[in-house]
């Protein structure tokens, strides 16, 4: 009998994955902000590969299978966008580097709520948890069968960003913060005490900080939600 796959196994994978080097690598493009057509998202691609068959490819592996997949959308998009024929290839670089960088944001972002996903199945093994993008865009990110709904919301005190909780009837909202990384790697201010932001981690206690910059739930997060 193949080994089934556990939250253990998706925490070993997560600890891989290169964080700082991809911020350093995709911070610069952000030429595709818009929204994009279903046909050339990557939120099917993120759940087959990541909860459905358990296959945890890293991004360049991941975004390989998906523009192979997808790659006639993507031109015709990128014609489309930027008034290009058919036959041109001149712009497509340039964009798919814009796109790509978008994919990985949602793909970091999903990963995230994924992790709740296998959890919650470690804490609660007889229940049946259900994670899909149709549930996603009605703003579901966890269905226990029968029993409960989960929305997983990140909210952001930056100024520059746009991230407000909104709550879905029916839907139990799991809001966390993530503070600046240099807050927590760096945690001591110059006299000694500990950064506020480094402070109100400590005392929310419903994420964990892997060594590669990685925030992740832990059980704490289901002791205060019903």
């Amino acid at each position: 009998m193949e080994r089934k796959i556990t939250h253990k196994d998706y925490l070993e994978f997560l600890k891989t994955i290169r964080l700082d080097d991809y911020r350093q690598k995709y911070l610069k493009y952000k030429s595709v902000e818009e929204n994009l057509p279903k046909q050339i998202q990557i939120l099917d691609f993120i759940y087959k590969y990541y909860w459905d068959d358990r296959k945890f490819l890293s991004f360049e592996e991941f975004i390989e299978v998906v523009i192979n997949a997808k790659k006639k959308d993507l031109k015709d998009y990128n014609r489309q966008r930027n008034g290009y024929d058919e036959f041109s290839e001149s712009a497509f670089p340039l964009f798919m580097k814009g796109w790509i960088a978008r994919q990985y944001r949602t793909w970091v972002s999903i990963l995230t709520q994924i992790q709740l996903g296998y959890l919650y199945e470690e804490l609660f093994p007889n229940d049946q948890v259900i994670m899909s993008e149709e549930l996603d865009r009605k703003k579901v990110d966890v269905r226990v069968l029968g029993k409960k709904d989960y929305g997983v919301k990140k909210v952001s005190s930056r100024k520059d960003v746009n991230i407000n909780p909104e709550e879905k009837e029916g839907v139990i909202p799991i809001t966390y913060h993530v503070p600046n990384i240099n807050d927590l790697r760096n945690p001591f201010l110059k006299n000694g005490n500990y950064r506020k932001p480094y402070i109100d981690f400590i005392e929310d206690g419903r994420l964990d900080f892997l060594n590669n910059g990685f925030f992740v739930f832990n059980k704490k997060v289901f002791a205060n939600v019903k």
